[in-house]
């Protein structure tokens, strides 16, 4: 998914950059800005899925209902 996001902020950029630069009018202007904006915003997406990932780890996918876990001594809370 941060692929797709990069993908799509590379693209938004390129084609707001392309808008700004052959700007005719103020119109074609704010369009090439709102398109930077898209941008950054798909690119701080892109940013914070990668770090999520990073951190968790790669998810495992769950192909049949709950699964069952067992606490283990690490996790388990000591008893009061």
């Amino acid at each position: 998914m941060p692929v797709l996001f990069w993908i799509l902020a590379t693209l938004s950029g390129f084609v707001g950059f392309i808008l700004l630069a052959t700007a005719k009018n103020a119109v074609h202007e704010i369009q090439g800005f709102l398109l930077f904006l898209i941008a950054a915003v798909l690119m701080s997406a892109a940013a914070i899925l990668s770090a999520i990932k990073k951190v968790n780890g790669p998810m495992k996918r769950e192909t049949s209902g709950a699964v069952e876990t067992k606490p283990d001594s690490t996790t388990a809370y000591p008893e009061v």
